[in-house]
């Protein structure tokens, strides 16, 4: 998430794969879920607290994970101050803070590709059709 500012919201992680890294608020679409929207956006709720609906989509992206191909499927929210204000940490996250895009900490699994991929779509209003970046991950997440 992008808050018009060039900020990037992470959560610090409280279960494994990668306890205690930060990472992009993410997680997995349930069949429950109507859509991939509305599991990207019960996700974020989960995770920090916030309520969102316009959603929009970076791109999907292919990565390894347990030795087999996984898709993750981005998307960016712009908040302004007030809603950036209300996240908090939830039952996922030791906490969370919100770091300029140019100074990102060590982030867990790709996130920081997608992060990279969503300030291009907020500059450039176009979005990613598929990054293949298996070599480039930092581990394999169990």
């Amino acid at each position: 998430m992008i808050d018009g500012h060039e900020h990037v919201l992470l959560v610090e992680r409280l279960n494994e794969p990668f306890i205690g890294w930060w990472a992009l608020p993410a997680g997995h679409v349930e069949q429950t879920d109507p859509s991939v929207e509305d599991g990207a956006a019960r996700e974020l709720l989960e995770e920090t607290g916030l309520a969102v609906s316009d959603a929009r989509l970076v791109g999907t992206f292919y990565y390894r994970r347990n030795k087999t191909w996984a898709i993750a499927i981005a998307f960016t929210v712009l908040l302004d101050q007030d809603a950036a204000a209300r996240a908090q940490a939830g039952t996922d996250a030791r906490s969370l803070r919100w770091f300029r895009a140019d100074s990102l900490p060590e982030i867990a699994f790709h996130h920081d590709q997608i992060i990279a991929e969503a300030m291009k779509v907020q500059v450039t209003g176009v979005t990613s059709e598929s990054a293949p970046w298996a070599s480039s991950i930092k581990a394999d997440a169990s």
